[in-house]
């Protein structure tokens, strides 16, 4: 008995990890069974201190106590082993490296001692915070266990209540999040299952909320919806799809999760998870009518509720009264721009933070909510007041919202003001970052996808369709960047590419392109992309003279987006739709003169440059062709045609206006006109010729 006494203590001095205690009882099943498993090599490693192998009798009395211990170890949760090896950790007390037996190898016991500095410090949750950072996923999942496996049982609980059931919920709560932020959506639900069952088992309200807040940002994501989309799939192969878009089949559940979610925030007193609910709400709801005068009110609602939210926690004094746990049990990632995994150097436990990041995630969706309403203006055609709003986003230094706003910013301006004008803005915000030592912000996916936004469209611009093509290809590489599928950034690259392939004359190619978009867009719930598949669907059919096979795709769209107020899409399709009028020809032609006058108005004050240069350039073509119309008012629209490509800097189409009005110059006997526009058409085409380097841009989809 001394002798199994003494091997057992020296064997618990050597135990470290949790792996180590688990293999200290797998060799005491070893030493007590020894007889009846001799292919299991006997007593394991236990040996007395004359080197001989011990044994023990398994129904002495020293045998039915190791086998009641072996049996105790088996029924441990994971809490309790971690707190049995804290307890064997003070069974070995300090040690003297000098007084241990010399081991085999001399710089064991350097890092013994960086293990224990490690758990005292923390520094094995830096180690995981560095891992997500790195986008190593699998470091950063072995880092996590490591993480929690040390801390098992010292975890103070996410309300600081139950020290004993907190850990695990904990973990698998962070576990899920990280499979998340890595897009494995699977993964992520069975943790976020596991985290709710336990939540609702153990009655953690904190913790239950936080789930529920990540459920409702998983439910969110296009990405989901595109991996849940069966009936998506059913009705595309019924080839149904372009006359009704599906809505999102967990909308309804959506709405039901964060209606719970705010209810729930609101009697745990927790700001910045009410603040998540009331913008997620509100976004589901512009998704489902984006312009409607009820969609406007309550838009503004819950910009007053947030502005409110945000004061309450400003306030020092109502800070207080937002009660303990929505000071200490906060961190949650609700949203893909809103991670607190960056913050390595903020010493914040994973969902645990100081008072401070209540303000700035309220701040961060108070932004999420003017971006909303960004994404709103444009939609409606105001794309000045949109580029206003996201100009005032965009100065702020560090703020998690301010790539997304850049794209906008870029995107709108180019579309309203010119390459010219975004190009500018990029430089300007290139610098601003410099100045600020921002050099990973311009490594970022937001602030490339801005500049190959501008390269696509310069290249569309001057003719240069490979390079818009290579363009096209560089957004669709950035949906897979930080190894998560993008399905919004797919779509678009997919669409850039169709508009380039088009304008090239690759029909085929363009047919793919278009044809995988609006699949992916479809099975995804993206109502407006879409929308936006369906008019290239259109085009395509016009740029092959088939108005016939392009009229129940525009007027698709025409009904869709007039139903829910997109009146970009609307005038968009407004133009199509008068394109392929203009093709069949007859009295057809009148018809499209009439639309086209009818809408004309609007289109000019709420379509880009390049849709209003393009619908004055039709009208001409139409009223070339109705010989009873004036002539001057269809020079008046070449003229307005010339100088919106001019402002935008589309060479191509500008070549094209200056050529039909040498045409029609020369139809009405206008010798001078037509020579000064000729003149002019080859001065363009000169610089088009002594300039091919100048590359890259994106093509606005008709």
């Amino acid at each position: 008995g001394e002798e199994v006494a003494s091997a057992l203590e020296f064997f618990l001095q050597s135990i470290d990890t949790p792996d180590d205690l688990n293999m200290f009882f797998v060799q005491i099943h070893k030493l007590v069974w020894q007889d009846r498993n001799p292919q299991e090599g006997g007593a394991g490693n236990f040996q007395s201190s004359g080197g001989s192998r011990c044994a023990v009798e398994p129904h002495s009395l020293l045998g039915v106590f190791l086998r009641e211990c072996c049996a105790a170890f088996e029924l441990l949760s994971f809490e309790g082993v971690g707190r049995l090896l804290g307890r064997v950790r003070a069974f070995q007390g300090p040690q003297d490296h000098h007084d241990v037996p010399a081991t085999p190898s001399p710089v064991a016991p350097p890092r013994r001692e960086a293990a224990d500095v490690a758990r005292d410090t923390g520094a094995l949750l830096r180690t995981f915070l560095l891992d997500v950072q790195r986008r190593d996923y699998y470091s950063a999942l072995s880092s996590l266990h490591t993480y929690f496996d040390y801390s098992a049982g010292t975890h103070q609980g996410l309300a600081q209540v139950d020290t004993r059931l907190g850990n695990f919920e904990h973990a698998t709560l962070e576990m899920a999040q990280l499979h998340m932020k890595f897009g494995h959506m699977r993964e992520g639900i069975k943790a976020l299952e596991e985290t709710l069952r336990s939540s609702q088992q153990n009655t953690n309200h904190i913790c239950l909320i936080h789930s529920l807040a990540l459920m409702c940002q998983v439910l969110a994501t296009p990405e989901y919806c595109f991996n849940q989309s069966k009936l998506a799939s059913r009705i595309m192969a019924s080839d149904a799809g372009f006359l009704y878009i599906l809505n999102d089949s967990n909308r309804k559940h959506l709405n039901s999760l964060l209606y719970h979610c705010l209810q729930r925030a609101r009697s745990l007193k927790l700001p910045h998870i009410e603040a998540f609910a009331c913008a997620e709400m509100m976004k589901q709801k512009l998704l489902c009518s984006p312009n409607t005068a009820k969609a406007s009110e309550e838009l503004e609602k819950m910009g007053k509720l947030l502005d409110e939210i945000l004061y309450v926690v400003n306030n020092e004094s109502a800070e207080t009264d937002c009660g303990s746990a929505a000071l200490e049990d906060l961190g949650l990632e609700f949203n893909s721009k809103l991670s607190l995994y960056s913050d390595i150097l903020g010493n914040r436990e994973m969902l645990r933070a100081g008072p401070g990041s209540v303000k700035d995630l309220v701040k961060d969706l108070v932004t999420t909510l003017q971006l909303l309403q960004v994404t709103r203006w444009e939609t409606k055609g105001c794309r000045d007041y949109a580029i206003s709003l996201a100009q005032k986003v965009l100065p702020r230094p560090g703020h998690s919202n301010r790539d997304a706003a850049l794209v906008l910013l870029t995107s709108y301006t180019l579309l309203q003001r010119g390459i010219g004008a975004a190009e500018e803005t990029l430089e300007q915000s290139r610098r601003q970052d410099e100045e600020e030592g921002g050099a990973l912000r311009l490594k970022s996916k937001h602030f490339r996808k801005a500049e190959l936004l501008v390269e696509f469209h310069r290249c569309m611009f001057i003719g240069l369709y490979r390079g818009a093509s290579e363009a096209a290809a560089k957004v669709a590489l950035l949906c897979t960047a930080n190894q998560m599928f993008d399905v919004a950034i797919f779509v678009e690259a997919q669409r850039l590419k169709f508009a380039a392939l088009l304008e090239a004359g690759e029909h085929e190619g363009a047919k793919d392109a278009v044809d995988m978009a609006f699949q992916v867009a479809f099975k995804s719930g993206l109502r407006g992309q879409c929308l936006q598949c369906l008019l290239q669907y259109g085009r395509l059919y016009l740029a092959t003279g088939n108005a016939q096979a392009a009229l129940p795709y525009v007027l698709s769209a025409y009904w869709q987006s007039k139903s829910v107020e997109m009146d970009v899409t609307f005038y968009n399709s407004v133009y199509l739709l008068a394109h392929a009028w203009k093709l069949q020809g007859g009295s057809m032609v009148r018809r499209a003169i009439d639309l086209l006058r009818k809408h004309l108005s609007s289109i000019v004050s709420k379509c880009s440059l390049e849709v209003q240069g393009r619908a004055h350039l039709l009208l001409s073509r139409c009223l070339l062709l109705d010989g009873e119309r004036s002539k001057q008012d269809a020079l008046d629209h070449l003229g307005l045609a010339s100088k919106a490509f001019a402002t935008l800097g589309h060479r191509v189409l500008h070549r094209e206006a200056l050529y039909v009005t040498a045409h029609a110059c020369q139809l009405y006997g206008m010798i001078q006109e037509r020579d000064e526009a000729s003149r002019h058409f080859r001065q363009l085409h000169e610089v088009a010729e002594h300039h091919p380097a100048r590359t890259p841009s994106v093509v606005t989809v008709l």
